[in-house]
C-alpha cells in the first residue's frame, strides 16, 4: 500500500489566492490519491484535500487523510474504477451517478505527475433534480398508460391550429401531415362544421377549455359521433404555447340516447293518444309533478292548474275525510301496487268512476321518490252495470209484485159474485190495465209516469167520446208505485162508468181534474173524477167491490194518502190524494195485498 499523499508546497500569495478560490465555490471539492493492488486495480483512494461544501454535500467529517474505505466500507465500486481510470489514463470524465444515499454529478481529472495518481473531483448533488426526474418519468409512463388503455385518441396541436399531433396505440407521439383545417373538411359532417369552428374559435380568443360532441364521417361509411376535449397549455407570457387534448367515440352512447328518447316520444304519443286513461305521477309527498293528456280528458284540470297541486284533488270528500289517498300511497309503497277503484272528483265537481292502480316509483338504492297513477274511466260502463243489476233486481220484484196484484184482482173479482162471461170480462180489463201500466213503467230505470198521458189511455181503452169528459191539470210526473195503483183506481171507475154510469148515458159527462197543493210541507196531489148527468134511479147500487175497496183502503195503505168514492144525484164522485214521491225507483211498487 503506497504512502499518505503530501501536497505539494505553495508560496504564501498563490497559497492565499487559491485556498480562498478552493473554499468559496459552491460545489464540492477534493483531491484524492488512489491506491491500487499489484493487479493494478484501484481499491481505495485518500483524501488529501477537500473543501466546505465538500462536507455539507457527502456529510462525510474530518476526512482529510482517511481513506473512503474507512469512512465508508460499503461505498459502491464505480467510484473507485472511476477514479483509476482518470489516474491511470489522465483522460477525465463526468458522470451522473448515486452515491451516499444520494445523486452527483461529477467531473473528475489528473494533477501532478502520472506517477502520483493523483485526481480531483469537482461534483454537485443532484439528488433533488433526480427525485423531480423520476417522478416526472413517473407520471409520463401512467399517462402513456392510461392513454394506451383507454378508447381515447389523445393529441397536442400547435397554437395556431395549424397541425395536429397525436398518441399513437403504443402511447408515442407522431404528427399528422395534414393541417387541421383539412382534417375538420375531411372528416366531420359539414352540417356540425359550424358549430365545431365556433367552438375553436370561443376557446381561442378566451384561452379556455372547450368540450363538444359533434358527428364524424367513419372510415368505413356511415356516421358516428365524436366527443372531443383540448385546453390550452399558456407560456410565461401568458400565450397559448400548444394545446392537449382527447377525443372518444360516443357513437354507441348517443345511439342509444337516441334510442331512448324514440321510445320516449312514441310512449308520450301512446300516452297522450289514451285520452279515457287518467294517467300522472306525484313526488313522495303526493303532489303532482306530471299530468298527462289523459288526466286532463278525464278530470277537467289542465297541466298548468293541475302541477304542485295534491293528488287529493282527484278524491271525493268522503274518500278524503278517510285518509283513503293515503292509505293507498302507503298500500302502494308496502305491497308495490295499490287497487284504486272507486268514483273520483272531476274539476267540475262531477263524478267518474275510475278502475286503475297506484306504484311507487324508486330510485337505484331503492328509496321511493314519487308514485304513479293509472285510471281508466269506466263511468259509463259502471252505470250501465248498475242499471242492469237494478232492472235484474226490479225485474225480480215485479214479477213477484205482478203475481200478487193478479191473485187479489181474480179474488176479488170472483167474490163479486159475477157470470163465468162477467168475471173473465172484468179480469181481463183489469190485467188489461196493469199490463199497460207495466209498459209505461219499464221503459227505464227511473221513468216516472205522466198522469195526463195515463188518464187519456185509459179512457181510450174503453173508446170514450171526447165530448164527454174534461180533463185538466197541471204537469205532474207519477212515481213508479203511485202510477200503478192509480192507474187500477182508474180503470175501475171508467169500467164502472161505461156500464153503469156517466159513459153509458147520452148526454152525461165527466169531470177529471188535478191539482198540487202543500201538506206538513210536502207536496200532495189531489185528484177529482166527477160524473155528472147520471140519474140514479135505475143505476147499480154502490158496492164494495174491487174497484171501491182499490179507492178506500189500498190508496191509503200503499201510497200513504187518502181515498173515497160515493154516489151522488149526479152519478159517481171520487176523490184521491196522496203525497208525491219525485224519482222513487220501480222497486217501491208495493204489491196489493190479498
Amino acid at each position: 500500500m503506497a504512502d499518505e499523499p503530501v501536497m505539494p508546497a505553495r508560496s504564501g500569495g498563490c497559497e492565499s489566492n487559491y485556498r480562498a478560490a478552493f473554499e468559496s465555490i459552491e460545489s464540492g471539492f477534493c483531491v484524492v490519491k488512489v491506491l491500487f493492488d499489484q493487479d493494478q486495480r484501484s481499491i481505495d483512494y485518500v483524501f488529501e484535500e477537500v473543501n466546505t461544501a465538500f462536507e455539507k454535500q457527502t456529510r462525510l467529517k474530518d476526512a482529510t487523510g482517511k481513506r473512503m474505505r474507512e469512512l465508508r466500507p460499503d461505498h459502491d465500486q464505480f467510484w473507485f474504477d472511476l477514479c483509476g481510470r482518470v489516474a491511470l489514463t489522465g483522460q477525465p470524465e463526468r458522470c451522473e451517478h448515486e452515491a451516499l444515499d444520494t445523486w452527483y454529478d461529477a467531473n473528475a481529472f489528473r494533477i501532478g505527475e502520472p506517477e502520483d495518481h493523483r485526481v480531483a473531483i469537482l461534483f454537485n448533488d443532484i439528488g433533488a433534480r433526480k427525485e423531480a426526474e423520476r417522478a416526472l418519468y413517473e407520471g409520463e409512463q401512467h399517462f402513456r398508460a392510461l392513454a394506451t388503455a383507454g378508447s381515447y385518441t389523445n393529441y397536442r396541436m400547435s397554437p395556431d391550429w395549424a397541425r395536429m399531433y397525436q398518441l399513437d396505440g403504443r402511447g408515442f407521439l407522431v404528427t399528422t401531415a395534414e393541417p387541421i383545417e383539412n382534417w375538420v373538411h375531411t372528416y366531420i359532417l359539414k352540417e356540425d362544421r359550424p358549430m365545431v369552428f365556433g367552438a375553436i374559435e370561443k376557446a381561442i380568443r378566451e384561452k379556455s377549455m372547450f368540450e363538444l360532441e359533434h358527428r364524424v364521417m367513419l372510415a368505413g361509411g356511415g356516421v358516428g359521433w365524436t366527443l372531443s376535449r383540448a385546453a390550452p397549455i399558456l407560456g410565461e407570457d401568458g400565450e397559448i404555447v400548444e394545446w392537449c387534448g382527447a377525443a372518444t367515440d360516443v357513437t354507441e352512447r348517443r345511439m342509444a340516447v337516441d334510442r331512448l328518447r324514440e321510445n320516449e316520444e312514441r310512449l308520450r304519443l301512446i300516452i297522450d293518444s289514451a285520452r279515457d286513461y287518467a294517467i300522472f305521477t306525484a313526488d313522495a309527498s303526493g303532489k303532482i309533478n306530471s299530468w298527462y293528456a289523459g288526466a286532463q280528458s278525464v278530470f277537467g284540470w289542465s297541466t298548468e292548474e293541475a302541477l304542485g297541486l295534491p293528488m287529493e284533488i282527484t278524491y271525493t270528500a268522503e274518500d278524503r275525510a278517510a285518509a283513503v289517498p293515503e292509505a293507498e300511497r302507503a298500500n302502494a309503497q308496502s305491497e308495490g301496487r295499490a287497487p284504486d277503484v272507486r268514483w273520483h272528483l272531476r274539476k267540475d265537481g262531477a263524478r267518474a268512476f275510475i278502475e286503475g292502480f297506484a306504484v311507487p316509483l324508486r330510485n337505484d338504492v331503492g328509496e321511493t321518490t314519487g308514485f304513479l297513477k293509472i285510471g281508466q274511466d269506466v263511468t259509463e260502463r259502471h252505470r250501465a252495470q248498475e242499471r242492469q243489476s237494478t232492472l235484474l233486481a226490479e225485474l225480480q220484484h215485479r214479477v213477484r209484485n205482478i203475481l200478487a196484484v193478479v191473485r187479489s184482482m181474480v179474488r176479488r173479482t170472483h167474490e163479486e159474485g159475477q157470470s163465468a162471461e162477467d168475471f173473465i170480462q172484468h179480469l181481463e180489463g183489469r190485467i188489461g190495465a196493469l199490463a199497460r201500466t207495466q209498459v209505461l213503467l219499464t221503459r227505464g230505470v227511473d221513468a216516472g209516469v205522466d198522469l195526463d198521458a195515463l188518464i187519456r189511455d185509459e179512457l181510450l181503452v174503453h173508446a170514450v167520446d171526447e165530448d164527454q169528459i174534461s180533463i185538466a191539470g197541471p204537469d205532474v210526473e207519477l212515481a213508479p208505485k203511485a202510477a200503478e195503483v192509480l192507474a187500477l183506481a182508474i180503470h175501475e171507475l171508467a169500467t164502472n162508468s161505461t156500464k153503469f154510469g156517466a159513459l153509458a148515458r147520452d148526454g152525461a159527462r165527466i169531470a177529471i181534474s188535478w191539482q198540487s197543493e202543500e201538506r206538513e210541507s210536502r207536496p200532495w196531489l189531489s185528484i177529482s173524477w166527477v160524473e155528472s148527468g147520471v140519474s140514479v134511479l135505475g143505476a147499480a147500487p154502490l158496492r164494495q167491490g174491487f174497484g171501491t175497496d182499490l179507492i178506500s183502503r189500498r190508496v191509503p195503505y200503499e201510497l200513504r194518502g187518502t181515498g173515497s168514492i160515493e154516489l151522488r144525484p149526479g152519478g159517481i164522485a171520487c176523490h184521491i190524494a196522496f203525497p208525491l214521491m219525485q224519482g222513487a225507483s220501480i222497486l217501491e211498487t208495493g204489491g196489493l195485498k190479498p
